[in-house]
């Protein structure tokens, strides 16, 4: 999974000029946004952050696509049919890549083949499970020559489910699904998708300039483009600039667009932007399994929202099941959730304490995803046990956050606190963050995840854009880099 927090980053103001120079589009036309974390890489197949991910959904083109009324439509085929599990795409006859090459049946092949291969580590292959062969392929028990796609001729392709999956049209849509070169990709020597030489586009947009030393990177609308989605405007300018405060950047009119943070958002949108919001993060705390069940009982049974909601900023709110809204789960609130009692609390963990070697309670260390969002909330928790359980708790952030979502699964820290983001509307991908839940409605899922009393959502949060009024038709959706751009105008 992505990492859900940007990585602050410096950029000289003077790569703007830099990365603009030779546009042949007017800079009115051009639209400017700053984001917060570099990207590694433009690998369709390996992008996992927001960052990625966004450039990735505007470079490249899958098989089927988003309009902008959040319908799936025809993308890189001209038309496609599904006959039960088999799905037949035709591709577009004219459909090439930003070098020339034609874009064929092979280039998908090659790409979902890559995606389900164990060893590329592809962070979300799990979408393509339900492709005929994909679960043996991921867990290693057969070849990825086996997984079943296949090409009828160099412009059409099948594709064999092993079973119904209702978000497999939506999967299509996103970077996973997109093509790849394998000549180019073998010509890059091990630097596919990693700098400006190695990064080739069948999409709306082009990658004109990818500047690393001093980050910039430009997105030219692909003239060769034959497709329906057609960018309305000349490019995108993508920089980073963490020096100035994002509502500076708004105010000198130095960026037209941004994810911005729930602390600034109300900061930014005094400059006069527009707004747009989705609730898809859930922030969770977990006791680890080190303590035996009735110390876990007292803590969790110590949570209540009452101790923290005052504390939690503009964007997030209290969590009362481990879906945020994005995820339309409306049936989950307070379900496995252990209820909040106090005095009783405090009975079992004493009785538990007087079991222990030392007939106290050891000094415990609780890592969190360091936000300055969440910390004040946190400093209450922690507060909130030492006065009522007599239970000393440290705060640190964790060097590397991510691996904070391995205590989902195996909760063997003592305390840990960090969120977890829906990337789009499957709740089944979701829930994987936990383990394995297929075929069991939402509800059942949250209440055997909370029946180990290991873990307990915290609160939700908010992801924003704001956004300069010249900007038009702007969809903001819980998918893969939020936002395809080929929509948006400028004045």
């Amino acid at each position: 999974m992505k990492t859900y927090r940007f990585i602050s980053i410096v950029l000289c103001l003077a790569v703007c000029a830099c990365v603009i120079s030779g546009c042949k589009s007017s800079t009115n036309d051009i639209i400017y946004l700053n984001i917060s974390s570099i990207p590694e890489t433009l690998d369709p197949q390996l992008a996992q952050t927001d960052e990625e991910l966004m450039i990735c959904r505007n470079i490249y083109e899958g098989l089927l696509r988003k309009n902008e009324k959040g319908g799936i439509v025809a993308g890189a085929c001209s038309s496609y049919k599904v006959e039960g599990l088999t799905y037949t795409f035709n591709l577009r006859s004219d459909a090439k890549w930003s070098d020339g090459a034609p874009v064929t049946a092979d280039d998908f092949i090659f790409a979902f083949r890559r995606a389900v291969t164990p060893d590329m580590k592809s962070p979300f292959a799990r979408r393509l499970k339900n492709i005929k062969n994909a679960a043996a392929i991921l867990s290693g028990s057969a070849n990825p020559s086996t997984l079943g796609i296949k090409a009828l001729s160099d412009k059409c392709i099948q594709i064999e489910l092993s079973g119904a999956d209702r978000h497999f049209e939506e999967v299509l849509t996103t970077p996973v699904c997109m093509p790849c070169n394998q000549k180019f990709l073998e010509k890059c020597e091990g630097k596919f998708a990693r700098d400006e030489d190695c990064v080739i586009s069948n999409g709306s947009y082009y990658l004109k300039r990818w500047r690393t030393e001093e980050f910039g990177i430009r997105l030219v609308k692909n003239d060769d483009y034959t497709g329906d989605f057609k960018a309305k405007n000349g490019g995108v300018i993508i920089t980073a600039n963490s020096k100035d405060p994002i509502k500076k950047l708004f105010a000198k009119n130095s960026i037209d667009c941004a994810i911005v943070d729930n602390l600034d958002v109300e900061a930014v949108k005094q400059t006069g932007t527009e707004y747009k919001t989705i609730q898809n993060i859930c922030w969770f705390m977990t006791v680890g399994e080190t303590y035996t069940s009735d110390v876990r009982f007292a803590f969790l049974s110590s949570v209540s929202p009452d101790v923290y909601k005052s504390l939690l900023p503009t964007g997030f709110s209290p969590a009362y099941s481990i879906y945020p809204e994005v995820l339309q789960v409306d049936n989950a609130d307070k379900a496995g959730i252990i209820k909040y009692d106090i005095d009783n609390a405090k009975i079992i963990f004493s009785a538990a304490v007087k079991l222990m070697e030392d007939k106290a309670f050891p000094p415990a260390l609780m890592y969190y995803y360091k936000d300055d969002c969440i910390l004040p909330a946190a400093k209450a928790v922690v507060a909130h046990f030492q006065q009522n359980l007599s239970a000393f708790i440290n705060i640190s952030p964790a060097k590397h956050p991510e691996e904070l979502k391995n205590e989902l699964k195996g909760t063997t820290l003592q305390f840990s606190l960090f969120p977890v983001k829906a990337n789009g509307s499957d709740v089944s991908e979701y829930l994987y963050n936990f383990g394995s839940f297929d075929g069991i409605d939402s509800k059942q899922a949250q209440e055997q995840i909370l029946s180990k009393q290991t873990i307990v959502p915290i609160c939700f949060e908010n992801t924003n854009l704001c956004y300069s009024k010249a900007l038009n038709n702007i969809v903001f959706e819980n998918q893969d880099g939020y936002i395809d751009f080929s929509f948006v105008t400028k004045g």
